[in-house]
């Protein structure tokens, strides 16, 4: 009795080490998960929260994105092409245009009416461009997160700034890489050279100076900033109208639906089966910085009255 008992006490101190052994292994198990996984998410949000305006000017989808939504750009139609009408004109055909797609998002005639209109090759091209903007968004959102960088602060400055980074970048690259892209014949180098170079220079220098200003003009400084400004906001209503509302919690179908383009909040969902969003998105985003722009032009104006008045 006496051995057995002993061989009880023995088992039970046995089966206690056991017991605690097993349980400072899962302690540490669920330390070490739970360590890791804070690690993890603070190493991702430090990923996405470091942000250089070079950096970003270099990234591949940051490039891919540029070189999608210049394609959508009335200032591209008018540069590029040679489009004489305005920039209201350009965004209220834009504008019907997408209505009129709604009304049959897969009727090819008004698809290709769209691709005809921003001067693609085909429908597929003009899907291709579309699509490059929502993919390229997304992925940069997975990347820098928007919501911390783009829609924080003074974050969305530095995608402004590393969009003209972008262009001077294309700009300096421009001779050779032309005559990359043709083979070396002359005739090509000059039309793919000359083609876009007018529109990557107003991109640089922002299409702001004008005739007659200049600056240290307390007027010229307040329409620079104002400008600026719109730029900023463009970036903005790119990602946020382009990425279908998915990079800023679903907030597209509200916003959409205040926007100055009637109806655009209705048909969101229709065209983003047919063009991915990104043809609609950055339609959008660009008629609302033509407005912005406009407004800017209007107070400068104002303000150049308003001197001549008190003089």
């Amino acid at each position: 009795m006496h051995d057995a008992n002993r061989g009880g006490v023995i088992k039970t101190t046995y089966m206690k080490r056991v017991y605690f052994s097993l349980l400072a292994v899962a302690c540490a198990c669920i330390i070490t998960f739970f360590s890791c996984r804070k690690s993890q998410e603070a190493s991702k949000d430090q990923g996405a929260i470091v942000l250089t305006t070079e950096g970003l000017a270099k990234d591949e989808q940051f490039i891919k994105l540029n070189d999608a939504i210049n394609r959508f750009d009335p200032k591209y139609l008018q540069l590029v092409y040679k489009d004489n009408r305005t920039t209201q004109q350009i965004v209220e055909q834009s504008n019907d245009l997408l209505i009129q797609l709604n009304t049959n998002p897969e009727s090819i005639l008004f698809q290709t009416q769209l691709a005809d209109f921003y001067h693609f090759t085909s429908v597929v091209q003009l899907k291709e461009y579309s699509a490059a903007i929502s993919e390229n968004l997304k992925k940069l959102d997975a990347k820098y997160d928007f919501q911390k960088t783009l829609f924080k602060d003074e974050g969305s400055k530095i995608y402004y700034a590393a969009r003209k980074l972008y262009a001077k970048q294309k700009l300096d690259d421009y001779p050779t890489g032309a005559r990359k892209k043709t083979n070396g014949l002359w005739t090509d180098f000059v039309d793919e050279y000359f083609s876009t170079f007018g529109y990557i220079s107003y991109v640089y220098d922002e299409g702001f100076v004008e005739a007659g200003e200049g600056g240290g003009d307390p007027c010229y400084d307040q329409l620079q900033i104002c400008r600026s400004e719109a730029g900023i906001q463009l970036f903005k209503n790119i990602a946020l109208y382009a990425g279908s509302g998915a990079l800023v919690g679903g907030k597209v179908g509200a916003s959409a639906g205040t926007s100055v383009f009637p109806g655009v909040g209705s048909f969101w969902g229709a065209l983003g089966g047919a063009l991915g969003g990104g043809i609609l998105g950055a339609s959008v985003a660009y008629g609302i910085y033509s407005i912005d722009l406009d407004i800017c032009k209007s107070k400068y104006n104002i303000c150049i009255d308003s001197r001549k008045t008190k003089q």
